[in-house]
């Protein structure tokens, strides 16, 4: 065979490739999603309804509704545990968040609504609350999980708040451990996660001594494996304005 022979051989076979590999994603539409929406089910201002009317009004196409999964800590207190403790799926229920989410998904099925978590797996402390201040560090951590649609899953991830983690929050930092446990654990569920918000920052006060603090993780999206991330934070991303 010439070689220009089996050049246009070569191009021949890419082509069909190319429309091969084109074939296979012409049934599917690019859409709009919203990747990161709460509810009242844990810190939103509104119910899951309203909501994702919103993101229609916004002229999304898809949502994805990730309340958080925990927004509890335990601190050490005089020789016991104390806790600070916000409302989130822990206590309005994994369960029936997840049916909300397939009924309003019934009441509009022009959309696809997905239903994910926010969740934090791991946190530490430094200093003492009986001292000038009790520091939490990295508990805004977060990774949202979307892929999991039994209850029970979901409450069997390796997270601190619901004592499933191998690492209990103390004065030792476990590095990327933690999160690659987690990670792991979402993956073998059948689940993907991402990091949430990968460049936040700073430090601020929670109540009385107690603080919290983190500072950005966007190296975990190399260090920690099967991770992906997405770097949207602040104010001005919000589908109500």
């Amino acid at each position: 065979m010439s070689p220009l022979r089996g050049l246009w051989l070569v191009l021949f076979v890419a082509l069909l490739a190319s429309a091969a590999h084109a074939a296979r994603f012409a049934a599917f539409a690019q859409v709009r999603l919203a990747a990161h929406l709460h509810t009242r089910f844990s810190d939103g201002d509104h119910r899951l309804s309203t909501v994702i009317a919103l993101a229609k009004a916004a002229g999304y196409q898809a949502m994805l509704v990730t309340d958080h999964a925990d927004m509890y800590w335990e601190y050490p207190l005089l020789g016991t545990t104390g806790g600070y403790h916000r409302t989130s799926l822990l206590r309005t229920g994994m369960a029936r968040y997840l049916r909300a989410c397939d009924a309003v998904q019934a009441r509009h099925p022009d959309v696809v609504l997905l239903a994910g978590i926010e969740a934090s797996p791991y946190y530490f402390w430094s200093g003492s609350l009986t001292g000038e201040r009790l520091t939490n560090h990295q508990w805004q951590k977060h990774l949202v999980v979307f892929g999991i649609d039994d209850a029970r899953q979901l409450r069997r991830l390796p997270m601190t708040a619901y004592g499933t983690s191998p690492f209990r929050p103390g004065f030792v930092d476990h590095g990327e451990a933690p999160y690659q446990v987690f990670v792991d654990a979402v993956h073998a569920a059948g689940g993907a996660a991402y990091w949430a918000h990968p460049l936040a920052s700073g430090t601020r006060r929670m109540a009385g001594h107690l603080y919290a603090s983190v500072t950005p993780y966007a190296e975990s999206l190399l260090t920690v494996p099967q991770s992906a991330g997405i770097a949207v934070y602040g104010p001005a991303d919000r589908i109500t304005q």
